[in-house]
């Protein structure tokens, strides 16, 4: 019968739970993550850090808090 029928090394396991189609986000820790607004001070950091333009990170900013 071969190795699928041995029960030590192959489980099937079924699940009836009901799952829901997202979970509610947890804090993030970035700064623009659940804020309203995106401070200069926190746009020119996350421009530093993947280094692309200030203005770059302003519009993704304003179209997330639209």
């Amino acid at each position: 019968m071969g190795h699928y029928t041995r029960w030590d090394a192959v489980s099937l396991s079924i699940n009836d739970e009901t799952l829901a189609p997202s979970q509610p986000r947890e804090p993030s820790k970035n700064p623009v993550a659940g804020t309203s607004s995106l401070s200069a001070a926190q746009a020119q950091a996350v421009a530093d850090e993947y280094d692309v333009p200030v203005e770059a990170v302003e519009a993704v900013a304003d179209k997330l808090t639209d």
